[in-house]
């Protein structure tokens, strides 16, 4: 039976490259971290050309058993100027490299959106995941827009990990106690 937990960030990453949120406060991450969505209560933006990576923290877990997938989730919109896309994919980054999800792409106006990605193996090493993997993990959103004033918004990130967790056993005893 697989496993589901999920992990939010807790922290600021490597990389804080967006240059907005609202509110104004505090920092990136606790504009992201929500359970329930809250879309326009509290966001990171960005309305540039150039692709900006912002990469979070996680609270940790320490599990056990065969971790059999890695998804990060990403909820945003886009709010498109004159002519332009918006470009969006996931990012995890492992040790001292960046590792980047299919890109998605948008030449609309798009409402609030939820993407994801998954990896069934660590893109790092190419086998299976380990905790210690996971507990070393930092993950977020790369995005870029093209040059018609557009804007785009990121209001929720997190990763769940799944796994099969290691049977345990339990000692059976039958017949007379004294």
């Amino acid at each position: 039976m697989v496993t589901t937990i999920t992990l939010r960030p807790v922290g600021n990453g490597y990389s804080s490259m967006w240059p907005n949120q609202y509110p104004a406060y505090g920092d990136h991450w606790d504009k992201v971290d929500e359970e329930t969505t809250d879309e326009n209560s509290s966001f990171i933006s960005l309305g540039s050309s150039e692709e900006l990576i912002d990469l979070f923290y996680h609270g940790g877990y320490t599990g056990s058993g065969d971790i059999t997938e890695v998804r990060l989730y990403v909820r945003g919109c886009n709010i498109v100027g004159s002519s332009s896309y918006s470009w969006w994919r996931g990012v995890l980054r492992i040790g001292s490299t960046n590792y980047y999800g299919t890109q998605y792409s948008y030449a609309t106006v798009i409402p609030y959106t939820t993407w994801s990605w998954a990896w069934a193996t660590n893109p790092a090493t190419g086998i299976a995941w380990r905790w210690s993997d996971i507990e070393a993990l930092q993950f977020g959103i790369a995005a870029r827009n093209g040059t018609g004033g557009d804007t785009t918004r990121c209001t929720q990130v997190y990763i769940q990990v799944d796994f099969e967790p290691k049977k345990g056993g339990c000692n059976v005893f039958s017949g007379a106690f004294f």
